[in-house]
């Protein structure tokens, strides 16, 4: 719930600042919950994948869920590399990030959506 409130702000009340203009406080909250929003996918993301590991054996899953992290981190540890050497690629970076957590998303859904209830 936290990374949605997150991206919500991000997206409406604290727009980016092009690149190469002077900063802009709506332009650094943007930053700041940019980070505490990735700071909590990589904190929640192996917590899921583990726990339905040692829940429901779903170890395929959790292979998964770090291969999504390890392209996250590269996809986002290229994204300053890619605007202080001005490739324009920024975009580029940043949609493998989304695209990457959206795809483990919907494949985390489908798996529940897939799953027996549980009996009572």
């Amino acid at each position: 719930m936290a990374v949605g409130v997150c991206d919500s702000l991000t997206s409406s009340i604290f727009p980016q600042d092009p690149i190469g203009d002077p900063a802009t406080f709506p332009g650094t909250m943007h930053l700041v919950l940019v980070a505490v929003a990735a700071l909590l996918i990589f904190f929640i993301l192996p917590m899921i994948g583990q726990g339905l590991y040692r829940n429901k054996g779903w170890r395929k899953f959790r292979l998964f869920t770090y291969i999504c992290l390890v392209v996250m981190a590269i996809a986002g540890g290229l994204t300053p590399v890619v605007i202080a050497n001005d490739l324009g690629m920024v975009g580029l970076t940043e949609r493998i990030v989304v695209y990457t957590f959206s795809l483990w998303l919907f494949v985390l859904s489908y798996l529940l959506i897939k799953e027996k209830p549980a009996e009572t």
